[in-house]
């Protein structure tokens, strides 16, 4: 399998063994989220994702060793200042290490596996392996995997308004909040908030076999 590049954006995405269900409550989507950006905010820049039944999607970019150093420069005050603020995986060091995309995101798996199985009282795998991962160089193409990923839950019968469905970044770059999303880099890519709704509410939905995973 390829290893994830520096510098370089990836559609990431991944399913349960036999394409079981991974979040069976909200409580397990939001376990998914909070650990995602724990373990790989030092390494990911996350534009957008998305989280169904039995797999999920993010669009990212690999951040570079120089970037990952400024965060944790960055982490590490707070974390000695106040260790009771969040920090990513790795702050807690006394020293920097550069942190490789492909374990921290194991470790993302490993730890909700673990944990899911507990609430599930099952054993073993629970993801795919290894997890796919296509490597994106159309800049133009970003806006159009930004709005297939969000539209997903139409796609797959869940709801009929991507707009409402609580567990993608949609709403969250739209909000004006703090966030582990890249949400301005996000609008810029579109031209503004409005476009970017626009672009969503435009697009048709083009399956193709580089996307589809089922």
């Amino acid at each position: 399998m390829e290893k994830l590049k520096e510098k370089s954006f990836y559609h990431i995405y991944n399913r349960g063994i036999n394409a079981t269900n991974i979040f069976l409550e909200q409580s397990h989507f939001y376990f998914f989220l909070k650990h995602y950006a724990f373990y790989n905010y030092l390494v990911l820049k996350t534009y957008s994702y998305c989280l169904l039944r039995n797999h999920f999607h993010f669009l990212v970019k690999v951040r570079s060793k120089q970037e990952q150093k400024l965060l944790f420069n960055k982490y590490q005050r707070r974390f000695k200042t106040n260790n009771n603020r969040w920090h990513p995986h790795g702050c807690e060091y006394e020293n920097f290490k550069i942190q490789s995309p492909s374990r921290q995101l194991a470790h993302l798996f490993s730890r909700y596996t673990k944990n899911f199985n507990k609430w599930s009282q099952r054993t073993g795998k629970l993801f795919e392996q290894p997890f796919k991962r296509k490597e994106v160089t159309d800049k133009t193409y970003l806006t159009h995997l930004v709005c297939y990923i969000h539209r997903n839950p139409i796609h797959h019968g869940i709801c009929k308004d991507f707009k409402s469905y609580p567990y993608s970044s949609f709403g969250k770059i739209l909000k004006d909040t703090d966030s582990v999303l890249e949400k301005d880099e996000v609008l810029n890519w579109f031209g503004g908030k409005e476009q970017f709704s626009l672009a969503h509410q435009e697009m048709k939905l083009k399956i193709t076999s580089n996307l589809k995973i089922e």
